[in-house]
């Protein structure tokens, strides 16, 4: 069991690093300003609903919670726009849903991206995983024993505030949300690292930082953002 595991694993793996060169042209959706081969954050989630109605039997989207801007005010200073009304939080689930096999007897597997906002690749990477997921069943004997005995989980945005910052103004290289963490002292360096937001090892000095202003900061508590929050209450649910 556990070497069946661990090649099913294996195979997962290479196919999310040889989906880069197998996926849509991104150039179809909207794209960030200056980087073509990247999906904007609109322009992912137009193809994602477009894949659901390809796809209905392989593919739905759920929204699993909110930015922090959703519910919150955010800073009311500063030389930049931020976005108004915050985000929902989405997750993917792709997998052959008339499969005799049922979620609850299928292996779980989740995949996240958009954590720092700043990094542009990884949602383009993950959609072109999800893509190649879905057009490769029924042709690719391995794609579809996959998705026929397991269920593949994608957060394309965890961040989706801070990455709205980091598309629109690209020169601040936003890498938090966007939460002000009452103070104005950081100037536009503000908000809590997500990763570092989790309540795994959460306050652990050895990669995180108790000041807000540091790009590692870790909150004010364990997940005490929501957008730690929605992803650590999917990941259990």
């Amino acid at each position: 069991m556990i070497r069946s595991t661990f090649t099913l694993c294996l195979w997962l793996s290479v196919l999310l690093l040889t989906s880069a060169v197998i996926g849509v042209d991104a150039k179809t959706y909207e794209t960030i300003q200056g980087r073509s081969c990247f999906r904007s954050m609109k322009g992912m989630l137009d193809s994602m609903r477009d894949l659901v109605k390809e796809y209905p039997d392989l593919m739905s989207i759920t929204n699993i919670g909110e930015s922090y801007l959703k519910n919150n005010e955010g800073r009311k200073f500063g030389n930049y726009d931020i976005p108004k009304g915050g985000y929902d939080i989405y997750a993917v689930r792709i997998t052959d849903s008339n499969s005799s096999r049922k979620s609850q007897n299928k292996g779980k597997m989740l995949v996240t991206s958009g954590v720092h906002a700043r990094e542009w690749a990884p949602p383009e990477l993950l959609a072109r995983y999800i893509e190649t997921l879905v057009n490769g069943y029924d042709s690719d004997a391995d794609i579809t024993w996959i998705l026929q005995h397991t269920e593949i989980h994608a957060v394309l945005y965890v961040n989706p505030d801070g990455r709205w910052m980091a598309e629109e103004y690209p020169e601040l290289y936003w890498r938090k949300n966007m939460n002000p963490n009452g103070g104005g002292s950081c100037g536009d360096a503000y908000g809590t690292d997500i990763n570092r937001n989790f309540d795994f090892k959460w306050g652990d000095r050895a990669g995180a930082s108790d000041d807000p202003c540091d790009g590692d900061y870790h909150g004010k508590s364990r997940e005490s953002e929501p957008e730690t929050k929605a992803l650590a209450d999917y990941a259990k649910s």
